[in-house]
């Protein structure tokens, strides 16, 4: 009886060492568990800023392409106004100036009308001496 009650409590023994160790191993794996949710929080905060960035940068894209196409049309209005001065120009004595080439080419104010150089230069003249 004795050598039964000595294999019970080595029995008895092992079960609460095996079960001590599955108690550990829990832990370890609900530790694991947390900090992958910790890195899944991280991560979906990343994505949602880079998504944003990216938001930003495809609304900047668009401005830029807007830009370009409406650069690219004055640039088309003013090389068809420097033919159709050249052309009236062909029997003058005067040719169309860089000076005058740029006036045409550079973008006005937002909401400013086209002043050429020579106005502008007698504006501000005007004014300095006010």
């Amino acid at each position: 009886a004795e050598k039964a009650v000595k294999k019970l409590e080595r029995v008895i023994k092992e079960n609460a060492f095996n079960a001590e160790e599955d108690h550990k191993t829990i832990q370890r794996q609900q530790a694991t568990i947390d900090m992958n949710n910790n890195k899944i929080k991280t991560l979906k905060r990343n994505m949602d800023d880079s998504e944003t960035q990216v938001s930003q940068l495809q609304s900047k894209l668009r401005k830029a392409q807007a830009e370009l196409a409406e650069a690219e049309e004055r640039a088309d209005l003013a090389e068809s106004s420097l033919s159709r001065a050249a052309g009236r120009n062909r029997g003058a004595a005067g040719r169309v100036t860089r000076t005058e080439l740029f006036d045409l080419v550079s973008p006005t104010k937002a909401g400013a009308e086209y002043v050429p150089r020579n106005s502008r230069n007698k504006q501000e003249d005007d004014e300095e001496e006010e």
